[in-house]
Order: C-alpha cells, then structure tokens, then sequence
C-alpha cells in the first residue's frame, strides 16, 4: 500500500459555519503539528462567508465536506466522522488554535493505554493564556455537565493526566472501534450536550476517558447566553439522563435533577425572565419526546457493559474533583 492510500493515524473532523476567519487560524496551528500522519477533514454547514473558496486556494490538503444549509453541529461532525480514514478521530472546533504537540500526545496516551478509549484535551483560554477553558467534563448527580477547571489558573493540579468522565467536544479524541459501537452523536440533539449523551454511552459501554495534559488547544468558545442556547441546553440535558441514567441511578438522583431545575428556573425568573422561559420550555419539550427516548433508552441500556454502581461512583467522583478540582 503506498503512503498516499494507507489510512492516516488520526482524522481531525472540524465543522464550521461562516468561520473562514476562525479557520485562517485553526488550520495553519493544526498543520504545524510535530507529526504529519493525519487527515484535516473540515465539514461547512451552508457558509456564506467564502470559506470553501478560503479552503481550495490555501489548504488543498484539506478534505471539505459541503452541506448548502446549515444543518447543525451534531449532523456536520457526523458527516465528517463518517467519512474520516483515521484509527483515531478527533473532534476540533474551529474558533481553537492548537498546540504543536496536541496530537503527538493524545495518540501517545491512546497507543499506550487500551484500556483508555477517548481522550480530553487540556483548554485554555484563547485571550487569558494561563486560564483555563477546561481540564475535561465532569457530571454530576443532578444531570448537569461541567468543565472542569473552568476560568482557574492552569496550576500544577493540571499538569498530570486522570480519569474523568468525558471530553469537550471542543477538542476530544476517539478510538474508531469506540465509535463503531457507541455509534455517532445524536442528531436530535442538533449542538449542546452532544457530547455529554457520547460520553455517557462510551461509559455505559465500558471506554474510560482520559485527560491528557499535555494536549493543549486555545479556545475561543463563548461566555455568553441567549434564549435559543438556554432552550438546547435546557432540553437536552433532559435527553441526556432519561436516555442514559440506568434504572436504580433514575430512581436514586431523579430528585436531585428535578429539585435542581426547579432553583434554576426560579434564578433565572428573578433575574431574566426571557431565558427563565426558554429554560422551562426546553424541560418540558423535551418531555414530550419521551416515546423516542425511550426507544433509545431500551437500545443503549441493552448494551451498557458497566454496573450502576460504576455510573454511580463516576458521578461521585465528577463532584469531587469539580468541588475541589484536582485528580485524588
């Protein structure tokens, strides 16, 4: 097999939408990488901002992916997963900047640990260099994910590698045999929590999640909300635990979830009523797509390889390390 058919070691999947910008810097730290054994697969949702003209004139060795309307985050990577060569496949946004030994180290981490079956990158804030974007997702016992680590100095605690419940999206890694029987991101959930609902079926099915530090990416991303993206998060939150929660961690933690949506509406009605409805209203649409849920459930519940008390200890573990944020 010559060098310009065999499979590359890593597909890097990058969906976009009029981010032609945000790529002329994504794209050039990306192919400054230490190691050349990767495919660069950019997936465009509908741009209107030039960027498929951008991609054929200065970086023809990316492979583009063009959809002529935006069809969400989840839809594009899944385009570009699906089509990806890679052992590895990497999920990267396009408002990142990478560092040069980023996919050095992950393929490390995941050539020399089977045991491990994806891998969070360390990220760091674009515009505060030092600060932290997020040390890997944690989740908690009320259904709610978090970045670990989010807008903390980049200190020690952050210097070595552990186990933690899942990766950003925003910079993550998986093995192709993960992803092969998790299956690909749910489109339904179209962006937000999306790779909260992949991390928690790689966990049910038995893929530790590691993070691996000297993974470092710069990210952009976006502090701020609006009524549209309380909705998402909102409604597939919920998505989330009534597909993945087994039986007796539902029975267990329902009351937290419920107690701790119930104070959160209540905050946002005190000080934004706007996103206090959007917030509501994603809760209990999503209650309605309790028929389809429940089909999922039945499917992935039928697979898990992990007892309910794994799951369990993983979100004891997610509030420990979120409470005090350092690997025990």
């Amino acid at each position: 097999m010559s060098p310009a058919s065999r499979p590359p070691a890593i597909s890097v999947i990058i969906p976009t939408y009029n981010g032609r910008h945000l790529l002329a810097i994504c794209l050039p730290s990306l192919y400054r990488q230490n190691m050349d054994d990767f495919e660069a697969i950019v997936v465009d949702n509908g741009s209107a901002d030039g960027t498929r003209e951008f991609l054929e004139a200065s970086f023809p060795k990316v492979r583009g992916i063009y959809f002529k309307e935006r069809l969400g985050f989840a839809k594009a990577a899944n385009a570009g997963m699906a089509a990806a060569r890679g052992e590895y496949i990497a999920l990267l946004n396009n408002d990142t900047e990478v560092d040069p030994n980023w996919l050095t180290a992950l393929k490390n981490r995941l050539d020399t640990v089977p045991q491990i079956g994806f891998c969070a990158s360390k990220l760091i804030s674009f515009d505060k260099r030092g600060i932290l974007d997020g040390a890997g997702d944690v989740y908690l016992r009320d259904g709610h994910a978090q970045r670990l680590g989010w807008g903390l100095p980049d200190s020690p605690q952050f210097q070595k590698s552990f186990k933690i419940f899942g990766a950003c999206g925003a910079a993550s890694i998986y093995r192709r045999a993960l992803l092969e029987k998790t299956g690909l991101l749910d489109e339904d959930f179209a962006m937000y929590y999306e790779d909260v609902d992949l991390n928690f079926r790689a966990q049910l099915y038995g893929f530790q999640c590691e993070f691996v530090p000297e993974a470092v990416v710069y990210h952009m991303g976006s502090a701020s909300s609006n009524p549209k993206t309380m909705f998402l998060l909102a409604r597939n939150s919920v998505f989330v635990i009534v597909k993945n929660w087994p039986a007796p961690l539902l029975r267990k933690n329902l009351p937290r979830a419920v107690a701790a949506r119930i104070k959160l509406a209540w905050d946002f009605l005190k000080s934004n009523r706007p996103l206090a409805f959007s917030y509501l209203k994603g809760t209990f649409l999503a209650l309605l797509e309790l028929p389809s849920l429940m089909r999922k459930r039945r499917s992935i519940q039928k697979n898990a390889r992990v007892t309910p008390d794994y799951i369990q200890e993983l979100f004891r573990q997610s509030e420990r390390l979120y409470c005090k944020p350092r690997p025990e």
